[in-house]
């Protein structure tokens, strides 16, 4: 189901959970942009690929589109590129695993609104929202 949303910068971004239930497919028809959250295990990438591809084909898939890596660690047997090759899409944010991600995670307060806002995870968030508002800029002219 649909479990929160927050207007950031003139986007609403809704976190649905896994898979494509029926809250999910109604926030999918009317966005104009998607960002798909991955982590680097096999299975979470191939439903990933899978979903998209579902989306494509009933035609809920938006022209603007993104794909990132949450919780990511060195050493897990897979990296960004194996990623984009099984998805088809190219990565465009690697969010380090982190405890303050795991915090913000398990506490439904969100990392980049806590007073502690420091870490790799906070950081790459920084730079992948910075990365979709120059896109979103570009797209406006």
């Amino acid at each position: 189901t649909a479990t929160s949303a927050i207007c950031v910068t003139g986007l609403v971004v809704v976190d649905t959970g896994s898979g494509l239930d029926e809250p999910t497919l109604a926030a999918m028809e009317v966005a104009t942009d998607a960002v798909f959250v991955t982590s680097f295990d096999v299975s979470g990438v191939r439903n990933m690929r899978k979903e998209i591809e579902i989306l494509g084909t009933v035609g809920l898939l938006p022209k603007r589109h993104q794909l990132i890596v949450n919780m990511a660690e060195r050493g897990s047997g897979m990296k960004p590129e194996d990623v984009s090759t099984v998805v088809g899409l190219p990565v465009k944010a690697v969010i380090p695993r982190s405890s303050d991600l795991l915090l913000a995670s398990n506490t439904g307060v969100p990392l980049l609104t806590r007073k502690k806002q420091g870490g790799a995870a906070a950081k790459a968030m920084r730079a992948f929202i910075t990365i979709i508002a120059a896109e979103r800029r570009r797209a406006a002219r």
